[in-house]
């Protein structure tokens, strides 16, 4: 049973990593166009 759920967990974590990266990338980009102007 304690081995699902550590299994869950790695899995959202994966997630949460994945979509913390992707976010970040959107920040990046905002930025470079406000350096743009």
């Amino acid at each position: 049973m304690s081995i699902f759920i550590s299994y869950i967990l790695i899995i959202i974590f994966f997630h949460l990593e994945q979509n913390g990266r992707r976010f970040a990338r959107h920040e990046n980009k905002a930025d470079n166009q406000q350096n743009n102007l």
